[in-house]
């Protein structure tokens, strides 16, 4: 009886072992053809530095890394208005990461993302009006491959700076956001493709306050990791490494179906010649 259950034993091993070495039981998914793109809806670069009103819009997508098992982006715009006579530039951002993931047919697989939005709302009181800097909720829309299983692709507004009614005041308000999310797909066999596209609205404003000496409203900046050209304009001085829409998504395979369909067949033939070795009562 010993020697049969050893012989058994022997069995299982070695089919555990040719499965552990298949190609089926390995997680094979890899990520691939990363990229970040700005959409056509994403507002054009803008520049004025001419006359007693002056304003800037500019936006960068980049990749920042990339390999099998991840990557990471960043979104950076700058934003600034500082002008003689009332002047707001507004920024639409939108843009797009792609990535494929390729699998076995029948793989599961997930990517789990960070989503971060960093940056400051800045404001020089350099004239006798005032300033206002805004920045919407960002969402995100997924479209391709895979679900979404967990967490959110959006971010909250955040509150907005202003010194309207204390037009002396200079103000820098830094921000942090962060969030996650899980997209979860099945292998096919062949790449995956997955699209995500974020967009935002933000805005900075300079005022002029009538009554008050030569028209001048103050600066007023919204700094994400770029800083602007303008001339005699700080509010967008300074930008962080770190600013700006920050992505990083890690692909996370899970085990590999065709291996635990394989292992649980190979379970019920070894019951199956248990019982037929077994001796009749």
């Amino acid at each position: 009886m010993e020697r049969r259950h050893r012989g058994q034993g022997r069995w299982l091993l070695a089919l555990a072992l040719a499965l552990a070495l298949s190609p089926l039981s390995a997680g094979a998914a890899t990520m691939s053809a990363i990229s970040i793109v700005l959409n056509p809806a994403n507002t054009p670069d803008f520049f004025d530095n001419n006359g007693s009103t002056r304003s800037v819009t500019t936006s960068t997508a980049s990749v920042l890394s990339s390999g099998a098992a991840g990557f990471s982006t960043r979104y950076a715009a700058v934003i600034g208005a500082d002008g003689g006579n009332d002047v707001t530039r507004t920024l639409t951002a939108s843009f797009t990461i792609s990535f494929q993931v390729n699998a076995n047919a029948g793989e599961l697989w997930d990517v789990v993302l960070d989503i971060g939005r960093a940056g400051a709302m800045n404001i020089v009181s350099d004239g006798n009006g005032n300033a206002t800097v805004a920045m919407g909720a960002m969402t995100g829309t997924l479209a391709g491959a895979g679900s979404l299983s967990a967490g959110s692709l959006g971010l909250a507004a955040v509150a907005n700076t202003s010194n309207a009614g204390n037009e002396a005041l200079s103000m820098s308000n830094p921000f942090s956001q962060s969030g996650s999310a899980t997209i979860s797909g099945v292998g096919t066999g062949a790449a995956q493709l997955v699209n995500i596209t974020f967009t935002f609205t933000a805005s900075a404003t300079s005022n002029d306050l009538p009554g008050g000496g030569p028209p001048a409203g103050d600066e007023a900046a919204l700094r994400m990791g770029i800083d602007s050209p303008l001339g005699l304009f700080t509010a967008d001085n300074l930008p962080g490494a770190g600013d700006g829409v920050m992505l990083t998504a890690t692909l996370v395979p899970e085990p590999d179906t065709a291996l635990l369909l394989s292992l649980g067949l190979g379970g019920l033939a070894l019951l199956g010649r248990e019982r037929k070795l077994r001796p009749s009562a």
